[in-house]
């Protein structure tokens, strides 16, 4: 069957608009929808209205952009020939065909014949290729008396139909999948595809642009040698599927500190870090940590005396001196509970000074907190410059799958953000070094390996609180009968994992905590589918309305 004629009585009433049907009434809309070999639609409107008072004409409101399957649909409409005088305008998802001479009115009976032509409106499943078209729409402001649609399908047999009648027609028609119809090919589908659906690439571009920028700016360097403890010279970026060897690293790394360490593996200086190099200096001799217990009420109250030592400070990074500086001022002890809501003022400053050292001694290739920083503005600036078009898009085709893309990419840029701070080829040596140290004090027991049990392990804990394996290493000196070390005063040997960690979540919510309890750290649619799976009448593509003027 090439031809087929659905001859269909409908009464179209809005009680919205009811009061406008005795300006004019359509007495007859008949669609006739040829489809063409090339798959598109040729589709003649014959609209007879009768006008019972002085009117210009009608207008037509066609939908051209649709939603089907996930993506945007742009039926790319073309008006062939209107027996009448008409201008063209776009209306958000819809064109509107006005249609009669501005210049004088009418009376009585009119007939207009729009001829227009529609393309991506035929869709292919693996049983049947389907035509599935809102012949009327819903959005007249008057009664439509009768219609009736004739589908004319030359190059494609019809093998099954279904009609939908609620107050507008819709039509699903099956086309043999043995036919003449000739599809876009892939690279024409495509094509097709990408340019109807333009948000998705826009919304995807500020962070393709992120992506870009650490794939040239945000890796990392290496030496070209295996050899993770010299300084080479030929140096070259680190590939995504280098094989990456542990390297054995039992004590500590020569001229690094807690905090550089902690920065180095995690790019960032964070609250642990701060941590950390309080417990530096106390192994450096430079201060002391008693622990000390009151008794209250109910339970006891555990707080910690940080007592400053007399030695000579020339040695130390200018970060451990201001960092020793702000604990004590002109005091020689200070209650770990006395930095509340006072040491936050200063973590801002600390956190540029172990930056600008990471930067100076070519550990990173420039200043990690400056170079986020202006990574964040480039990232910044390219949301809010794609923000409107993204916006635009959803406007026009009622399709946000562009939007959520959009906001979706906020995370994983501001991680990629997080990560573009790059290390020079020995901060690198140094990133390692430091991952297989990390490793080995989270094994446990790492000590019983080797013949020198005890040695290093009281040099070991600060390193092991800024690498977050403090409580590992404090089990493993309880097993081995080490005693805290002397700068830990008040601390015993069978509570020392739980004392140390105590110590170190108190430390962090003292030098963090603020006054102000911050922390110290970021139009209608349409739609398309199948009329064969549960489609209902208002489905569809074409559909939309029209009225008089």
């Amino acid at each position: 069957m090439k031809k087929l004629i659905i001859g269909i009585l409908v009464w179209l009433v809005f009680p919205a608009r009811i009061a406008l049907a005795a300006d004019y009434v359509v007495n007859n809309f008949h669609s006739q929808i040829e489809v063409n070999q090339d798959t598109s639609l040729t589709i003649t409107e014959t609209i007879e209205a009768n006008f019972n008072i002085a009117k210009h004409g009608i207008f037509r409101i066609i939908p051209v952009i649709y939603s089907a399957h996930g993506k945007t649909i742009n039926g790319r409409l073309q008006v062939l020939s209107i027996n009448q005088p008409y201008s063209l305008s776009r209306l958000n998802q819809s064109v509107k065909l006005q249609i009669g001479d501005p210049a004088k009115t009418i009376r009585g009976k009119q007939t207009y014949v729009i001829k227009y032509k529609v393309n991506n409106i035929l869709q292919r499943y693996p049983e049947y290729d389907e035509l599935y078209w809102n012949v009327t729409g819903h959005e007249w402001d008057t009664t439509i008396a009768k219609t009736t649609a004739e589908v004319i399908s030359p190059y494609a047999a019809i093998t099954k139909r279904q009609d939908y009648n609620e107050g507008e027609l819709t039509i699903a028609v099956a086309l043999d999948k043995n036919n003449q119809l000739i599809w876009p090919t892939k690279t024409e589908a495509a094509i097709e595809t990408t340019t109807s659906n333009w948000g998705y690439p826009v919304a995807l571009l500020p962070l393709l642009i992120m992506f870009g920028f650490w794939l040239n700016k945000g890796r990392d360097k290496r030496y070209l040698t295996d050899n993770l403890y010299v300084k080479g010279r030929a140096t070259k970026t680190v590939s995504f599927f280098e094989h990456k060897f542990l390297p054995s690293v039992y004590s500590p790394i020569d001229n690094l500190t807690p905090s550089e360490a902690g920065t180095i593996l995690d790019q960032k200086v964070d609250t642990k870090d701060v941590v950390a190099e309080i417990v530096e200096l106390g192994r450096l001799g430079f201060l002391t940590i008693k622990r000390t217990e009151k008794k209250r009420f109910l339970g006891k109250e555990t707080d910690y005396i940080l007592s400053k030592q007399v030695k000579d400070t020339k040695k130390l990074r200018s970060y451990q001196k201001y960092l020793l500086e702000k604990i004590f001022g002109s005091k020689t002890e200070v209650k770990l509970s006395d930095l509340k809501n006072k040491f936050y003022q200063h973590l801002e400053e600390f956190r540029k000074k172990v930056y600008q050292y990471l930067a100076d001694e070519k550990i990173f290739n420039g200043n990690p907190q400056r170079v986020t920083t202006n990574w964040g503005i480039v990232f910044g600036v390219s949301m809010a410059i794609m923000f409107m078009p993204v916006m635009i898009f959803a406007s026009i085709t009622q399709n946000y799958g562009p939007v959520i893309i959009y906001l979706g990419s906020i995370l994983p840029g501001a991680l990629m953000i997080k990560v573009m701070p790059a290390r020079t080829a020995w901060g690198y040596s140094l990133l390692r070094q430091t991952e297989g140290l990390k490793w080995y004090l989270g094994k446990g027991k790492w000590r019983e390996e080797i013949s020198e049990k005890n040695l290093f392990l009281k040099d070991m804990l600060p390193l092991a609180v800024a690498l977050g394996v403090v409580n590992r290493l404090a089990k493993d000196m309880k097993d081995l009968g080490a005693t805290p070390p002397d700068y830990f005063q008040g601390f015993t040997t069978a509570n020392f994992a739980n004392q140390l960690n105590h110590f170190s979540s108190n430390s962090s919510a003292a030098v963090v905590s603020s006054p102000s309890g911050t922390k110290w750290s970021g139009s209608s649619s349409w739609s398309g589918g199948s009329g064969f799976s549960g489609g209902s009448s208002g489905g569809g593509f074409g559909g939309g309305g029209g009225g008089s003027w």
